[in-house]
């Protein structure tokens, strides 16, 4: 097995410094941008939430989610789901009238999710647009992920090359992207370094 010559330590280890920190400058972009993009609270129907359209139109209303048909679908699949078997929900929240909107709002940016739902419960008689300040009710939140935070990408060519990529979610003017370096390894063993851009449509 051959060891790496000194030029080509020398070369990792300065491209291994260029990702930390693009990928920290990355990180610090995204939040000073999503500051700006905090998603709305999306009020619906037990029967709207099951309703792929529906609910693609409302979420895209009211967040930078940008959902399209497909995850709409998987989106009112999984709720259908959840009210069907009554699931019991993963974190449960005790508010009142007044205070719920807020608390929905600080549980989503917690979970960090592109967009949330509230509606009824299984059995919950009352609207959420109904609502009194004195209300006990039971009420279900559901955060949605549009888009995962990371991707890592390995690719291995014929010709014996290999790239490797790591990118972080950000949102420019409302759409979802993907940014982050990328690394290249020849046959020869010598390293470049580039950056990638991943725009989903």
């Amino acid at each position: 097995m051959q060891l790496p010559t000194k030029e080509q330590i020398k070369t990792i280890a300065v491209v291994v410094l260029i990702i930390i920190v693009t990928i920290l400058a990355t990180l610090k972009l995204n939040s000073y941008i999503n500051q700006k993009t905090e998603p709305k609270e999306t009020i619906m129907t037990q029967e709207e939430v099951q309703n792929p359209e529906k609910l693609r139109q409302e979420v895209n209303k009211n967040s930078g989610a940008n959902l399209d048909t497909y995850q709409s679908r998987e989106v009112t699949n999984t709720v259908t789901k959840i009210i069907e078997r009554d699931r019991k929900p993963d974190t449960t929240i005790e508010t009142n009238g007044t205070e719920y909107l807020t608390k929905a709002k600080a549980y989503a940016n917690e979970q960090k999710a592109d967009a949330y739902v509230i509606a009824p419960a299984k059995g919950e008689t009352k609207e959420v647009k109904d609502i009194n300040k004195t209300d006990v009710v039971n009420l279900n939140q559901y955060n949605i992920e549009a888009y995962s935070q990371h991707q890592l990408g390995i690719a291995y060519y014929s010709d014996k090359n290999i790239t490797v990529d790591y990118q972080q979610q950000v949102k420019v003017f409302g759409k979802h992207m993907y940014v982050g370096p990328a690394i290249k390894i020849d046959k020869d063993k010598d390293v470049q370094l580039g950056a990638k851009v991943t725009i989903p449509f």
